[in-house]
């Protein structure tokens, strides 16, 4: 006799179960967002405060640890699940993750609070991002992912030297910070 098993429904919200979802969708709508504003600053002469980051800086930042740092931890938070077969953070935890990085967005493009609250709370998002997948990697001890978890950590560090830079400790610590990002970005693209 055939049995077909009932799929089991998960509590709580759909969007917080994988996180692919909050986080593609996160990306999506900044990516609008971002574009507006880029294109109001670039070709309309908008004057954005930015948190007193210049725009080109922040544009530049924005595209790679804002956007494609999202679709980064979306696709990972995912495919680590997958990977692995135990369940990455979802449900609160995910959320909190989330807004995390969402709330660091906002601070430069409202213009709220300072650059070391930006710095403090982007490069939180960055090791609680590491914590999340490097859980399940190390729980099914598939070492083999061990170069994931070092380019993240390594953007962690591009990060911290990019705010190094607009703080004035490292002398062209911006550009240092996003071109490492840059290229860390195409490494784990190339690794996937």
């Amino acid at each position: 006799m055939l049995t077909i098993n009932q799929p089991q429904k998960s509590p709580g919200i759909a969007l917080l179960q994988l996180g692919f979802r909050p986080f593609f969708l996160g990306a999506t709508a900044f990516s609008i967002v971002a574009i507006i504003l880029w294109m109001g600053i670039f070709t309309f002469g908008w004057q954005l405060p930015l948190l007193n980051i210049p725009p080109t800086l922040w544009h530049a930042h924005e595209m790679l640890f804002g956007y494609a740092l999202a679709v980064i931890a979306g696709f990972l938070l995912t495919a680590v699940k997958n990977w692995t077969g135990y369940q990455t953070i979802q449900g609160i935890k995910l959320l909190s993750l989330f807004m995390i990085w969402l709330t660091a967005r906002l601070l430069s493009i409202l213009n709220i609070g300072t650059i070391e609250i930006l710095a403090i709370l982007d490069n939180l998002f960055i090791i609680l991002l590491i914590l999340a997948v490097a859980r399940p990697i190390i729980k099914a001890k598939q070492w083999a992912q061990a170069g994931i978890l070092a380019k993240l950590l390594l953007m962690l560090i591009a990060n911290l030297v990019f705010y190094g830079g607009l703080m004035g400790f490292i002398e062209n610590g911006a550009s240092i910070g996003i071109y490492s990002c840059l290229y860390l970005i195409l490494a784990l693209v190339f690794v996937m």
